[in-house]
Parts: C-alpha cells; structure tokens; sequence
C-alpha cells in the first residue's frame, strides 16, 4: 500500500472540518474544567502536544482522537 506524500498527510491541517473537529475538541475540555496540562497528565504525554492539537500546528491521528476523547 502505498504511502500518501507529505503534503497530502498535512493538508488536513488546513481543512475546515479538521479546524470544526479540534474547536469540538477545545469546547469539550473546557466545559470539562480540564487544562491542557490535567489531558496531557491523564494520558502521559507533554502539554505542548495538546498546545500543538488545539492550535492546529500538529495533526491528530484517529487513535490520538480516540484517547482524547
């Protein structure tokens, strides 16, 4: 299977239903009281990837969503 370039991997960044789902994202920690850095801890990463997801500067794969979630 062949893999999608560069480009095609990271234009979904710039796509507006890709901007809808982190803004989704965003509201629902939020209105969860939750900071990026209380995320981060729950699932053992750095706060600057969740800083990176929700300023849409790194794209979130659907197994990344799914932990999220």
């Amino acid at each position: 299977m062949a893999h999608p370039s560069r480009k095609a991997r990271t234009a979904s960044l710039h796509d507006e239903a890709y901007a809808e789902l982190v803004q989704a994202v965003v509201k629902k920690r939020l209105k969860s009281g939750l900071s990026q850095q209380a995320v981060a801890d729950a699932l053992g990463w750095n706060q600057s990837i969740i800083a990176k997801i929700e300023s849409v500067q790194r794209r979130m794969d659907a197994i990344e969503l799914i932990r999220i979630a």
